[in-house]
């Protein structure tokens, strides 16, 4: 995980600078997912998360990369599996909670990286990326929308605590 995290800053602060790099960057999530694939949701969303800012840096590149690892379908199914993971629902959360991006952060990074590939003529993407577009449109669509209700929930819950918070207290 903190690899993964290493990896983002790199990734974000030489862009440009860094081409040779992203290939062997997705080789080694590549790997790791086929030989030890990680079981906490936390540690693959880092994964994935990396996938998209290689995607972000380059989306040709990676793209490519991940198809000459064959893993392009594989990637990508376990990312858009993984947006659309929800814990059971609760009370609280009808719907259930995401188990994975849960921080407004990481929805953003799958956003970028996920759009980045809206830059390239469909033409120059990978065959299982071409036919999953729509896919890719409509998860970016979703956590357009998750990132809207969080920021909804954090301003009705600072409203909440801005009126004083008496109605608990039964005081004067």
């Amino acid at each position: 995980v903190e690899a993964c995290k290493l990896a983002e800053s790199l990734i974000l602060n030489c862009m440009g600078k860094i081409d040779a790099v992203i290939p062997p960057i997705l080789t080694l999530i590549v790997n790791r997912f086929r030989s030890n694939p990680p079981t906490k949701d936390y540690c693959r969303s880092e994964f994935l998360k990396c996938v998209a800012n290689c995607l972000y840096y380059n989306p040709v590149g990676a793209a490519s990369a991940l198809e000459q690892n064959g893993a392009t379908n594989e990637v990508f199914q376990i990312w858009l599996a993984a947006l659309r993971a929800r814990e059971e629902a609760t009370e609280e959360q009808p719907g259930g909670e995401k188990t994975h991006f849960k921080a407004v952060h990481d929805k953003k990074v799958c956003i970028l990286g996920l759009s980045s590939l809206l830059r390239v003529p469909i033409a120059s993407l990978p065959p299982a990326i071409q036919a999953g577009m729509n896919v890719i449109v409509q998860s970016i669509m979703e956590l357009l929308q998750d990132i809207e209700v969080e920021k909804t929930r954090k301003d009705d819950d600072k409203h909440d605590d801005d009126d004083g918070g008496d109605d608990d207290e039964g005081g004067i």
